[in-house]
């Protein structure tokens, strides 16, 4: 028993040695200006970080903005008391694991990344985010409001990835729509759920389902990639049904939905991401 104690000992000893001389010798400097340019190259951003400290096994920046070149009126996003911590162990079954928390939008993310040769996996959980806090959201004139909370999973092997995600919007509300030439009252979006699958070219939006207290819809359809993104097209069929009380309020969007009291129209939604289109379908 003594000898068994005795080994038990020993490997924790040594593996408080490797945790700390991985944590003394790791560039951790390197590491976080590594992945503030990865983000920028990705998402096709520049990022402001304020100055990293390291924590044992990670970094951390107690703010990050995060602004868009391209569309400078938009104001920056800004992510704060972001960690990375990488998870030095996992080395010996042949991968390297990190997690990555932090504060984003009003409430708060969370993921888990694995790295194995060419291989990554990733798990991502967000929840409390306010989407008017997001600034590619409001197009034309439009604005949402609402909580959203979410996971997602994906897995890039190579040159290829595929992923899939979940989400619930609560207390959602759209301001300002357009549908033709008519501005859209408030419409109260209640609870949304959607789920949705991507890969390298597209994302697949499988059903956006909402259930407020004066419409009803469901949107399907795809959005395919381009740099930067809210560049990327869409091509999406939207059924909606408007309670009897806002068509009675509303006469023209009486007329556009031609008496379907109870019954979806369906629009067709194209253009851009940053310019949507919308068109009754025929």
């Amino acid at each position: 028993m003594a000898k068994w104690l005795g080994w038990l000992v020993w490997i924790a000893w040594g593996l408080l040695c490797f945790l700390l001389f991985f944590h003394l010798l790791f560039p951790y400097e390197v590491l976080g200006r590594r992945i503030l340019y990865t983000l920028e190259q990705k998402a096709n951003v520049l990022t402001r970080p304020s100055n990293a400290d390291a924590r044992f096994l990670g970094i951390h920046w107690a703010r990050v903005e995060v602004s868009y070149p391209r569309h400078k009126s938009l104001p920056p996003l800004e992510i704060r008391n972001w960690v990375i911590r990488l998870r030095p162990l996992s080395l010996l079954v042949g991968r390297l694991s990190a997690t990555s928390y932090g504060a984003l939008m009003g409430g708060s993310f969370h993921s888990n990344l694995v790295f194995r040769r060419k291989v990554q996996r990733g798990l991502a959980e967000w929840d409390g985010l306010r989407i008017d806090q997001l600034p590619l959201l409001p197009m034309e004139g439009s604005f949402f409001e609402g909580i959203v909370s979410g996971r997602a999973r994906w897995e890039k092997d190579g040159e290829v990835v595929e992923g899939e995600a979940a989400f619930e919007l609560r207390d959602g509300m759209v301001k300002g729509a357009q549908l033709g030439n008519l501005t859209l009252p408030t419409l109260d979006l209640g609870l949304t759920e959607g789920q949705l699958t991507w890969d390298g070219e597209r994302i697949n939006l499988k059903e956006i389902s909402v259930r407020g207290k004066n419409l009803e819809g469901k949107l399907t359809g795809n959005v395919f990639y381009q740099i930067p993104f809210v560049k990327s097209k869409v091509a999406c069929r939207l059924e909606i049904a408007l309670s009897p009380s806002l068509l009675n309020r509303y006469p023209a969007i009486a007329t556009l939905f031609g008496g379907r009291q109870g019954r979806p129209l369906v629009i067709r939604v194209h253009g851009t991401l940053e310019n949507p289109r919308f068109s009754p379908a025929r």
